[in-house]
C-alpha cells in the first residue's frame, strides 16, 4: 500500500494547491484513495471473476461426469493419426484419471467447504492488519526515525550504517519487483483473455487467470503455466487439437513479448542480477520453499547479492588501492 500511497500523494493530491500547506489531509485523501481503489478492485473480483472461475469449475467437473472413454477413444482415431496401442495407451491414462478425479472430487468440495469456518478468524486478522497498516502509512516517517534511533543507540555506527542501508536496498529491491510483476502480470493475463477469447479457447477468464498467476514467476513462469493451458484446451475441443498447438504459440510469443519488450520497460533494472542469478534464486528458492520460493527467491538474492557485491568491492578497494 505504501506504493500507492506515495504515488497518490507525490503524483495527484500534491497538484491540489489547496492541500500544499496540509500534509495531514493530503495523507488522510491519499490513504483513502489507495484503500478505495484496493476494495473496488476486490469486489469487482469478487462480484464478477470468482462467478467466472466457480463456472468454470463447475464445468469441468459436469465434462468428467459425462466423459465417455469409448467416445473419446473413436475422437482420438478420427482426429488424431496415431498407432492404436498409443491410443489405447493415452485411453486408459485418460481413464484412470477420470475415474480417479471423479471419486476424489466429492472430497475436495467438502475440504473446501470445512476451511470456511476459518472465515470469521481470517476476516478479522484482514480489519486489524488494515486498522494496523493505516496507522503506519500516516506516520510512517515518524517511525523510521525513531527506528533509525533505536539501531545507531544499540549498534555501533558501522554495523548500524550497513543495516540501514541494507534495508534501504532491500524496501527498494522488494518495492520494485513486487509492483513491476503485478502490472506486468495483470497486462499479460489481459492480453492472452484477448487472444483467448479471438482462439475461441474453452474457459478463456480461467485459463487467463492461471496465466497472469504464474507469470508472476519470472522466467519459469510462462512455461509452468502454459502447461495446464494446453493441456486444458486439447482436452475440451479434442476434435480441434490444432487450437492447443496455436494457443501454445500464442503463449510462447506472449512469453517473448514479456520477456524483451514490456518486462523491461516495467521493471528496467529493479532486479539488478543477471538471467543466471535469476535462475538460481529460482531453482533454490523452489527447492527451498516451493512455489512461494520461487517468488521471493528472486528480491531476495538480488538483496543478497547486491550486498555481497558490496563488500567484494570495498575489500578490494582497501587491498589494493583502487576501485574497480
Amino acid at each position: 500500500m505504501n506504493s500507492s500511497l506515495k504515488f497518490l500523494e507525490g503524483r495527484v493530491f500534491s497538484k491540489i494547491r489547496y492541500l500544499d500547506n496540509k500534509k495531514n489531509l493530503k495523507r488522510g485523501l491519499s490513504i483513502t484513495t489507495a484503500y478505495v481503489l484496493l476494495f473496488s478492485f476486490l469486489i469487482w473480483l469478487i462480484s464478477y471473476l470468482i462467478p467466472e472461475i466457480q463456472k468454470s469449475i463447475l464445468d469441468v467437473s459436469e465434462y468428467f461426469k459425462t466423459f465417455d472413454i469409448n467416445s473419446f477413444d473413436s475422437m482420438l482415431k478420427e482426429n488424431i493419426p496415431l498407432d492404436e496401442k498409443i491410443i489405447a495407451e493415452i485411453s486408459s491414462y485418460i481413464e484412470e484419471f477420470s475415474r480417479n478425479f471423479l471419486a476424489q472430487f466429492p472430497s475436495y468440495i467438502k475440504k473446501i467447504l470445512s476451511s470456511t469456518i476459518n472465515i470469521a478468524s481470517v476476516l478479522l486478522n484482514v480489519i486489524l492488519g488494515i486498522v494496523i497498516s493505516i496507522y503506519i502509512l500516516f506516520d510512517k516517517e515518524v517511525i523510521a526515525i525513531r527506528s533509525k534511533k533505536i539501531v545507531y543507540a544499540i549498534l555501533s555506527k558501522k554495523v548500524a550504517n550497513n543495516l540501514i542501508q541494507f534495508c534501504k536496498e532491500a524496501n527498494h529491491t522488494f518495492e520494485k519487483f513486487f509492483v513491476g510483476k503485478i502490472i506486468d502480470s495483470t497486462i499479460i493475463g489481459i492480453i492472452f483473455f484477448v487472444g483467448a477469447t479471438l482462439l475461441k479457447a474453452p474457459f478463456a477468464m480461467l485459463l487467463s487467470i492461471i496465466i497472469g498467476v504464474t507469470n508472476m514467476i519470472p522466467f519459469f513462469g510462462p512455461f509452468i503455466g502454459a502447461i495446464p493451458v494446453i493441456f486444458i484446451t486439447l482436452m475440451f475441443d479434442i476434435t480441434n487439437p490444432l487450437k492447443s498447438i496455436w494457443m501454445g504459440i500464442f503463449i510462447l510469443l506472449l512469453q517473448q513479448f514479456d520477456g524483451n519488450i514490456l518486462g523491461p520497460k516495467i521493471l528496467g533494472d529493479s532486479i539488478g542480477i543477471k538471467p543466471i542469478g535469476i535462475i538460481f534464486s529460482i531453482i533454490v528458492g523452489g527447492a527451498i520453499f516451493g512455489p512461494a520460493g520461487m517468488f521471493f527467491g528472486v528480491p531476495i538474492f538480488a538483496v543478497i547479492f547486491s550486498v555481497f557485491n558490496r563488500f567484494i568491492d570495498e575489500k578490494y578497494s582497501r587491498k589494493y588501492g583502487v576501485d574497480e
